[in-house]
């Protein structure tokens, strides 16, 4: 299902099938969109899309996409050495690092 989407809305979506160099097809909320492109993707990428308006077309725009599991763990390193120098909570510290 689709998400109630606004304008300005950040949301994950994975790219399931590269069309062309200019269209893809993108799942978000478990709904298939067609979107066009213009920075190169991967089939099976999880990327961040913003929406840009919703009329008379739905447009989103490629914010970035996720960070790759390297820079996962390096976050997630960074994360734990800020809590022990902060005296504050690793977990708490990774998940404001993995806000979108």
């Amino acid at each position: 299902m689709l998400p109630a989407l606004k304008v300005g809305g950040r949301y994950r979506a994975v790219v399931e099938r590269i069309v062309s160099s200019r269209r893809i097809v993108i799942r978000l909320g478990g709904e298939r969109l067609s979107a066009r492109i213009e920075a190169p993707v991967r089939e099976g990428e999880t990327v961040i899309v913003e929406v840009e308006r919703l009329l008379p077309e739905v447009v989103l725009r490629l914010r970035r996409q996720e960070m790759p599991p390297v820079a996962e763990r390096i976050s997630s390193q960074t994360a734990e050495r800020e809590a022990a120098t902060d005296g504050g909570d690793p977990k708490e510290a990774e998940r404001n690092l993995q806000q979108v």
